[in-house]
């Protein structure tokens, strides 16, 4: 086999370089360093028995190992084998030792010694392949896939961000060598959890669940396989993982997130009683499993059985950080489902903190770096919500006494809380429903009391015009009773439509312009015209009306009123042996001017072969028989007669 020369670095052909410049300045040492420069020259020019003769007497590792490298470009084998043997004993620790040691088993080889040269290569080969350098390569990977796999720390701007993709691929390459199990257990975790900060929660899920089918001896497999259904357990059964259970709960946070709620329970179950077997001092990994098992309830249909979970868990952890918020959850859960009563329960017994503590201590009471409000200020907050909603709810049972007085207690006890000015509102919002309670249990005197008491405590609310037409519309509707009466009570029905009149006058005087002010004056325009006769105030109060929705009725009544009117109609077909009936309507119209004309059947018919088409009859150009005027009885401008 040809061996080539080995490549020289090129700091030595600068080094040299340097050497030639300064000349007769160097020392004796600086003289060694050129004569090395020259061997080196010569190796290159492949004038190998100059490069040995020059490096012959140079010291160092180096200058060794090209001198045996000459001399096996000059096929001396043997002295090859032997100079390479000396670097190596006399510089066992230099970098050119390994070099050397390959070098001299390709000595070896050339000189057909080939059991020496397979004990140097068998040596080696079982150095590289070891299992202490395979443990060491793995270290070196894992070191710097939990680099990139560590989150900065706040403020720490000149930080990284985290790379979960590149720290996954490296945990993957550890788990392609062959590692020892302690090891393999630990990366089989650390890769799962990379997924999982990849957001891949499918494969993290998978990942987790080989981790357990790999280091838990207790894993029965997946919730729903064959081999969980049997519930044997393994006959050889594995050493426990490191992570086993911080696995599993793992595995039940990525169940839960992908919507897999029945098996998370069923796993959280299981955890549970792992936990409580093996480490039952561990109350934070306890309550950990169980917040997770009450997630998986969070689709569940069935609300006695989310609120019964939550109910266990606060029996269980009752100083839980999260036990205030699923305290709360109860009473929007039933708040949700229709169940007002037993949400109000709830939110009662959670501002009241029956069923959860909560220690006030110096963690309490700090504020939270990224919110800037503390464990305490955030409870109370939600008390205050809480006391909200009850009144909320109660408002919505009609029950507007109750929500008054909830709302007003929030008022009274919360003046900066976030809800005050809904509260106040609420209670506002509830005394005009009682005001239309009234209205609607028609009774006009508690009416009339609650709607003064509004608009006097009130007067700046915009509902004080609705007040204002409603009052008037109590009137009228109690004079369309009256007039529908028997017997009817016609002069107590007129001073009612006053009465609302007067009400409706209130109304567009003090708020001109709006829409309860353009409905009441087009009412009052009809009340006059129909109820009263008085056409001439009507048309003055139609023409009034410029503004809102009413306005456009209202002008069709001007036109109506103003305009002339004539309809001709007959009840009924009469026969040529009774006396005809017309019925005429008129407005603005003083005389009728009729025409009457003879009509001889037979000859029509014989002209035409048909009866009818009579009306189609040009009466134009026919002369009538009789024309006649009639003055009508009782007219009277503006008003419709017959």
């Amino acid at each position: 086999m040809k061996i080539p020369v080995p490549s020289l670095r090129p700091s030595f052909s600068r080094r040299a370089a340097g050497i030639l410049a300064v000349g007769v300045l160097l020392s004796g040492i600086g003289l060694s360093r050129a004569t090395l420069a020259e061997g080196e020259q010569a190796m290159q020019a492949r004038e190998f028995s100059k490069a040995v003769e020059l490096l012959a007497a140079e010291p160092g590792d180096y200058a060794a190992y090209l001198g045996a490298s000459a001399r096996y470009q000059l096929k001396d084998y043997a002295g090859a084998e032997t100079a390479a043997a000396a670097l190596r004993a006399a510089f066992p620790a230099s970098p050119w030792e390994k070099k050397a040691l390959y070098l001299q088993a390709l000595a070896l080889v050339s000189q057909n010694k080939h059991q020496e040269a397979e004990a140097i290569y068998a040596a080696e080969a079982a150095r590289i392949f070891s299992g202490e350098r395979k443990q060491g390569i793995a270290r070196l990977l894992i070191r710097f896939a939990d680099d990139l796999s560590t989150e900065p720390k706040p403020g720490d701007l000149d930080a990284l961000p985290a790379d979960h993709a590149k720290a996954l691929e490296l945990y993957r390459q550890v788990l392609a060598l062959e590692i020892e199990r302690p090891l393999r257990d630990e990366i089989s975790f650390k890769a799962a959890v990379a997924q999982q900060k990849l957001g891949s929660h499918a494969e993290a899920a998978t990942a987790f669940q080989e981790y357990l089918a790999a280091f838990d001896p207790t894993w029965a497999g997946a919730v729903g396989s064959a081999e969980r259904f049997r519930g044997a357990l393994r006959e050889n059964a594995v050493a426990a993982g490191k992570f086993r259970l911080q696995a599993r709960y793992e595995l039940v946070v990525e169940q839960n997130l992908l919507g897999q709620f029945d098996a998370a329970r069923q796993n959280a179950v299981d955890l549970v009683a792992l936990l409580e077997k093996e480490s039952p001092d561990d109350s934070t990994a306890l309550a950990d499993a169980r917040v997770q098992w009450v997630a998986s309830y969070d689709q569940e249909p069935n609300i006695d059985q989310r609120v019964e979970a939550i109910r266990d868990f606060l029996a269980a952890h009752p100083g839980h950080q999260r036990a205030p918020g699923f305290a709360k959850q109860i009473g929007a859960l039933y708040d949700g489902a229709g169940r007002p009563d037993e949400a109000v329960v709830a939110y009662e017994e959670f501002i009241a903190g029956k069923s959860y503590t909560f220690e006030a201590n110096d963690a309490s009471s700090t504020p939270d770096p990224q919110t800037g409000i503390s464990p305490a200020e955030a409870l109370q907050i939600e008390k205050q919500r809480a006391l909200y909603q009850i009144g909320a709810i109660r408002f919505n049972q009609k029950k507007y006494d109750d929500a008054i007085a909830v709302w007003a207690q929030y008022v009274n006890r919360h003046p900066n809380g976030a809800e005050w000015a809904a509260s106040q509102n609420g209670i506002i919002n509830a005394e005009f429903q009682l005001c239309l309670d009234a209205v609607a249990d028609k009774d006009e005197p508690l009416a009339r009391q609650r709607f003064d008491a509004f608009l006097a405590k009130y007067p700046l609310d915009d509902r004080a015009r609705q007040i204002l037409f409603t009052l008037g519309q109590i009137h009228f509707a109690k004079a369309e009773e009256l007039e529908k009466a028997t017997p009817p009570d016609q002069a107590a029905a007129e001073a009612r439509y006053r009465q609302a009149i007067e009400e409706w006058s209130k109304l567009t005087r003090k708020y001109p312009n709006t829409e309860e002010a353009s409905l009441a004056l087009y009412r009052t325009g009809i009340v006059q015209s129909e109820k009263f006769g008085q056409l001439e105030d009507a048309l003055a109060t139609f023409k009034r009306l410029k503004w809102g929705s009413w306005a456009g009725p209202a002008q069709g009544r001007v036109t109506l009123l103003s305009e002339q009117s004539l309809g001709v109609a007959t009840a009924r077909t009469f026969r040529t042996n009774e006396t005809a009936q017309i019925k005429v309507t008129s407005r603005n119209i003083e005389k009728l001017k009729l025409s009457q004309y003879s009509l001889n059947i037979e000859s029509y018919f014989r002209k035409t072969h048909e009866l009818g088409r009579i009306e189609h009859l040009d009466i134009d150009l026919i002369q009538p028989d009789k024309t006649w005027e009639v003055t009508l009885d009782n007219y009277a401008k503006y008003r419709p007669l017959e």
